[in-house]
């Protein structure tokens, strides 16, 4: 089963995922940007019905994966540490989903469509990994 790290998450929803280890600080973020490891962001909307379901709906396909670990940031709108990210990264606008690898956005998404758009979105993450 794949393993989701998730990083600077205070969301209601993020709390129902049940795959979910979570690491808190701003040096931990700091640690990974300098590692160059692979990382996919989810652009979390605090308290919004269409993030629960797609909360629900990540938290469902992660088993569709096997052996690799996922380091996975659900990020809230209303948090400090994202506009850090959106300084770093250079976002003007909030995306869904990112995968960064380092300083560098390989892949950058705004649109959810359905579950099986999500599934296509981590089968490109793990092919980077």
């Amino acid at each position: 089963m794949v393993k989701l790290k998730n990083i600077f998450s205070r969301s209601k929803s993020d709390q129902r995922l049940n795959n979910i280890e979570t690491i808190s600080t701003d040096e931990d973020f700091t640690k990974i940007i300098k590692s160059d490891k692979l990382f996919f962001i989810y652009f979390n909307r605090h308290d919004c019905k269409n993030c629960l379901k797609t909360n629900k709906i990540i938290n469902e396909v992660i088993n569709y994966f096997n052996e690799k670990d996922i380091l996975f940031l659900s990020l809230t709108p209303d948090l400090k540490s994202n506009l850090k990210i959106y300084k770093k990264y250079n976002i003007r606008y909030t995306p869904r989903f990112m995968i960064c690898k380092g300083n560098e956005i390989l892949e950058k998404e705004s649109e959810i469509i359905n579950n099986m758009h999500i599934i296509e979105l981590l089968e490109k993450f793990q092919k980077k990994i």
